[in-house]
């Protein structure tokens, strides 16, 4: 191979910096750009040109059915309510204001009927919601101070134990038989429990009031619950008719599609740009490392850039276009093309860096899922395998035979683990031959234009030129026969001698075929062409020739 300048010259490190920027540059644009071959610039509320119909089946998440399910879910939840203790002290509170007054009006020297007036006027601006009876105060004047203790326990009790449990302002009817009921499991006269259930009944109020945060907790939880709405579109399906308003429905299906021009998601561009900076970098920390003499060539570089880009725009072609027709689009991938072309025109190591960056764009290109990616990869590295002794361009037709099984086999073992049917099995399974056969003959039929590109010398191309019927060959052998014999002893000396120290034997061979060519300038100045005719050489007849 021809040698190149050595690390640290200016000119070289600036054609390695311009092919790694336009790499990642070309790369990035890859990426993220929208390859759809009918971009629509629809807006909701326009009329619509014409029929839009499904190019393709796609099942996709409909937002706006989900957001209507979060909402009902939302909904389901109602309103979440607390016990306000505040108000049972303010209860409690008011009790103990009743029974004061009742006590001063006790020790009062008023004459009874002005005593029950003034205590149910007095005792009334504690509560207007309940009309007390002179009865109940004609029983508390005459109550000795131990029972009208009593009454003030056993009524703040009972007020604490209704509302304890919660009232609503729909409850107070309910609650206030509740105090009926417990005020009538006690072991007292009627006239006792008149005082405590018209007082209890009075005080008791609603408590229950609305926790919001609680409420937007529980919403928040039955909606993270909800699972995604799918929506399946059939191919051929009308998404929308000619002179429909577009509606917001409309739009989703056809940017699930493909068809329309979605609007750049920049932290997702950015995000992808960060990504092909990292996988840019492994491949040239490799290369740096572990090939050298490949960092050092430009030209090498340069050829290596070419293989990646062309796989990242043929697999982002194919998972766009086929997936008009399957959603299993990522099935087809050029990572096991790179794979053989990096193999057959570099190296198997090199060749295997680079098949695991492009596996993990492939599971980008697709959509994040992670079986593109794996199939990708062990497609690729059993395709550098295959054309790991090719030596003539039709050892990669069983190299491609092998690579067609490997690309069904692994799709089959992906689909029984993910319970698909027998149908989607063997569909599946097809396209991954058809996927390996199409990558076999991408590589054949790219081969030979990159090796003139960049003039790379394969093994391939050594048998082509060790072949007896090349024009430079078949002139040695008719117009000097003799160092045409010469050259193929020599070729059999230097490929024994190869092949003993492991070093490249046909490489040594068609250098012996042709390190004697010049002697077709003038083959008869030559001992081993002159069939024992005259020697020019000889004197005094060289002299002439000599002058000449």
């Amino acid at each position: 191979m021809k040698q190149v300048p050595e690390v640290g010259h200016a000119k070289t490190r600036w054609s390695r910096a311009g092919i790694l920027l336009a790499t990642f540059a070309v790369v990035t644009i890859t990426m993220t750009i929208n390859f759809s071959p009918h971009p629509l610039h629809l807006k909701i509320g326009d009329v619509c040109p014409r029929d839009y119909e499904a190019p393709r089946t796609v099942e996709y998440i409909n937002q706006r059915a989900t957001e209507q399910e979060k909402e009902k879910a939302a909904k389901s939840v109602g309103i979440i309510y607390r016990i306000d203790f505040l108000s049972i002290q303010q209860a409690e509170d008011a009790i103990n204001g009743i029974f004061k007054k009742i006590r001063e009006a006790q020790y009062s020297r008023a004459s009874k009927i002005e005593k029950l007036s003034r205590l149910k006027k007095a005792v009334s601006t504690q509560s207007s919601a309940v009309e007390f009876s002179l009865e109940v105060f004609a029983t508390c004047l005459a109550a000795s101070p131990s029972t009208l203790s009593q009454l003030e326990i056993t009524t703040k009790q009972i007020v604490q134990q209704v509302m304890k449990e919660g009232i609503r302002e729909n409850g107070l009817v309910k609650a206030r038989q509740d105090v009926r009921r417990m005020v009538g499991s006690l072991p007292l006269s009627g006239r006792h429990s008149r005082v405590i259930e018209e007082f209890a009944q009075a005080m008791i109020q609603p408590n229950l009031v609305p926790n919001w945060e609680e409420t937007e907790r529980r919403q928040q939880e039955k909606m993270a619950a909800v699972e995604p709405v799918k929506t399946v579109v059939r191919r051929g399906q009308i998404i929308i008719h000619r002179g429909e308003v577009v509606q917001r429905s409309h739009l989703l299906t056809l940017q699930a599609l493909g068809l329309y021009l979605p609007q750049i998601k920049w932290l997702t561009t950015l995000g992808l740009t960060l990504l092909m900076g990292l996988m840019l970098l492994l491949v040239g920390i490799y290369v740096r490392q572990g090939a050298r003499r490949y960092y050092s060539d430009p030209r090498t570089l340069l050829l290596l850039s070419t293989i990646l880009v062309l796989t990242l725009l043929v697999s982002k072609l194919l998972f766009v276009y086929c997936g008009y027709f399957t959603s299993n689009a990522g099935y087809f991938t050029a990572v096991p093309a790179a794979a053989m072309l990096v193999a057959v025109l570099l190296n198997g190591p090199l060749a295997f860096m680079t098949t695991v960056v492009l596996s993990v764009l492939q599971g980008v290109l697709a959509n994040f899922d992670l079986r593109f990616a794996v199939v990708a990869l062990v497609t690729g590295i059993v395709a550098i395998f295959s054309v790991g002794k090719v030596s003539k361009r039709s050892d990669l037709t069983g190299a491609s035979l092998i690579l067609c099984a490997t690309n069904g086999l692994t799709i089959l073992i992906f689909g029984l683990i993910r319970d698909e049917a027998p149908r989607q099995l063997l569909s599946n399974a097809a396209y991954g031959l058809l996927n390996g056969l199409g990558c076999a003959i991408f590589t054949i039929g790219v081969l030979p234009f990159l090796e003139h590109l960049f003039r790379i010398t394969t093994p391939m191309k050594l048998l082509e030129l060790s072949d007896p019927s090349e024009p430079l060959l078949r002139r040695l052998l008719v117009e000097a026969p003799g160092t045409y014999h010469h050259s193929i002893l020599v070729a059999n000396l230097a490929d024994n001698a190869a092949q003993a120290i492991g070093a490249n034997g046909l490489l040594a061979r068609v250098g012996a075929y042709y390190h004697d060519v010049g002697k077709l300038r003038r083959p008869y100045m030559f001992a081993e062409n002159q069939f024992g005719g005259e020697n020019p050489h000889d004197w005094p007849r060289s002299t002439g020739f000599l002058r000449s």
